[in-house]
């Protein structure tokens, strides 16, 4: 090599380095770029999800899921904090909260789809609820999918395949089926509503229906006035489901002490949710 044209080597060495510097620094940029990107959208879903009527809405579709009865289903909206002006529309409160669910999980879907967000660090801390949510939503989503539209719900239904595998063979959690956990509870509340002195009879009051085997004499007794069981006190519980009411009839009692009638909260309804206080009346029996 002549060395007079070392310079120029040197210089064409120096140009291509540079070139490929500058390659390597705008790949790099990109990929930072696109990675800040991700953990933008990242933070909108979290913040979407965390909002506070978007984290109600999926709480009120699990509460209320399977629920039939009117009275309860009231009682659970006000449990959240439904005003009472506003639980003559409680079909329509329920349709809003079960479309702002799909609506969240439809869209996330998407993104997770389409590599705009981290998939991983997503399902890591959403895949409860995902799995949740489509468990009560699944039933009127497949209804749809399959006699108007095969396509609805799809991006929704990828996220809760991608939440159940991670649950399945990450947490190693196979029954997903239990995974529903309401967070509303309705205790049931029982109050007395007649005593006939010379029956001996007492009736309780129950504005759910009670599981029957539940009351017996382990719920149901007489107690002296220190609280105490009364043992050798003999009474008859009968349970009329129509009405709601608990008959307590009381067949013999010690003549020697006071005695009054404790329901204790071993008594549940038929949902399995127990007394949430202990009744004994102020007068003896």
């Amino acid at each position: 090599m002549n060395i007079e044209n070392l310079p120029n080597w040197i210089s064409a060495i120096g140009t291509i380095a540079a070139t490929f510097s500058a390659v390597i620094i705008a790949a790099y940029t990109f990929r930072i770029g696109q990675h800040n990107k991700k953990n933008e959208v990242l933070r909108y879903v979290f913040e979407l999800l965390d909002d506070n009527g978007h984290r109600n809405a999926r709480r009120r579709i699990i509460n209320l899921y399977r629920e039939k009865d009117e009275n309860r289903i009231k009682k659970i909206l006000r449990l959240m904090g439904v005003k009472e002006e506003d639980l003559d529309r409680k079909e329509s409160i329920l349709i809003e909260s079960q479309e702002i669910v799909k609506a969240d999980f439809e869209e996330i879907g998407t993104l997770v789809k389409n590599n705009e967000i981290p998939k991983d660090e997503f399902i890591k801390i959403y895949w409860r609820d995902i799995i949740k949510c489509w468990q009560v939503l699944e039933e009127k989503i497949k209804i749809i999918q399959e006699t108007v539209d095969m396509s609805y719900m799809k991006n929704f239904e990828y996220l809760q395949e991608e939440a159940t595998e991670y649950a399945n063979n990450i947490l190693n959690i196979q029954d997903i089926s239990q995974l529903i956990k309401k967070d509303i509870i309705v205790y049931p509340k029982v109050e007395k509503k007649d005593y006939n002195p010379s029956l001996r009879e007492i009736s309780f009051l129950s504005d759910e229906h009670l599981d029957r085997e539940t009351l017996n004499d382990d719920t149901i007794y007489l107690r002296d006035e220190n609280e105490v069981k009364i043992i050798d006190s003999q009474i008859n519980i009968a349970y009329n489901d129509k009405l709601k009411l608990i008959i307590i009839k009381i067949l013999e009692k010690p003549q020697a002490k006071r005695c009054y009638i404790f329901l204790s909260k071993g008594i549940k309804d038929i949902y399995g949710n127990p007394l949430k206080e202990e009744i004994q009346p102020n007068h003896t029996v």
